[in-house]
């Protein structure tokens, strides 16, 4: 069960505005990939997101601990 700051964290991503991913600029950069580089690539995006969700709540949680 989250806690309450992981509570608060979820609805703000959930609300806050986010640009919408550029598809045609994504689908021809993925034309260029080899299959390897491409699954690499994915791989390197997957742990990206992973990473930028856990900054995101660190900073999140800091923010609302400071005086």
């Amino acid at each position: 069960m989250n806690d309450i700051l992981s509570e608060i964290f979820d609805l703000v991503e959930a609300h806050a505005p986010e640009a919408p991913p550029d598809r045609a600029l994504e689908q021809a950069l993925r034309g260029t990939m080899s299959p390897e580089q491409l699954r690499l690539f994915e791989a390197y995006q997957e742990a990206e997101f992973h990473r930028e969700e856990t900054d995101r709540e660190a900073l999140f949680r800091f923010l609302l601990h400071a005086p």
